[in-house]
């Protein structure tokens, strides 16, 4: 989880973005997904 700065309605907010990432079994990493939220919570996980 990263927590980014974001301009939102001429105001900057802060929002946390959830990464998935997968690995293969040649331990390449490959992105899958993003999403963001507002805070950390158990309905973002």
């Amino acid at each position: 989880m990263v927590y980014i700065k974001l301009r939102q309605n001429h105001r900057v907010v802060s929002k946390t973005c959830n990464i998935t990432i997968r690995i293969n079994e040649k331990e390449n990493r490959k992105i899958i997904g993003l999403d963001l939220s507002y805070s950390e919570s158990k309905y973002s996980w």
